[in-house]
């Protein structure tokens, strides 16, 4: 349920010509709408508790803090691993099924991009190869960039 206060917000925005967009996660950046929270119990979630949390004891899961990811290595156009430097090591890490990159909305797309993927003419001005042509890797970013242009307490729950 949506705070009536963020409701009025959004059709006052529309009224005076902003135009509204469904998903700020899409390509569409510039319009007024809702974030998308994860929600569990009328009580917003991080992606940790959301995500991580019912799983971190997994035996496939390996959380390693203080890693730093250099590269993700592919055999032909298959991810199968990255390569990480922790504590001053350079390790591999090798994936049985995927790779996730979720490395927020800056590091990802520079992540791709040290990775080989993205626009050819970018990555070759900085020597990089380019293993997959990616136009898009590394424009109109978004997420935490993006800062809410109102702020609304309320100490109600809304389920």
């Amino acid at each position: 349920m949506r705070h009536p206060s963020s409701v009025d917000f959004v059709e006052s925005a529309n009224r005076v010509g902003i135009p509204r967009t469904d998903d700020l996660n899409s390509e569409l950046h510039d319009g007024v709408g809702f974030i998308q929270h994860n929600i569990r119990r009328g009580i917003r979630q991080s992606a940790y508790d959301a995500y991580v949390k019912p799983v971190r004891n997994q035996p496939n899961l390996v959380a390693e803090t203080g890693a730093r990811v250099q590269r993700i290595l592919f055999q032909g156009s298959q991810a199968t691993g990255v390569d990480v430097i922790v504590n001053g090591k350079r390790r591999t890490i090798t994936a049985a099924r995927e790779v996730i990159v979720s490395a927020g909305a800056l590091n990802s797309p520079q992540l791709l991009m040290l990775s080989e993927l993205g626009e050819g003419s970018v990555l070759q001005s900085h020597a990089i190869a380019t293993l997959v042509y990616l136009p898009g890797v590394g424009r109109n970013p978004a997420g935490p960039l993006l800062r809410p242009l109102l702020g609304v307490r309320d100490t109600r729950k809304f389920v």
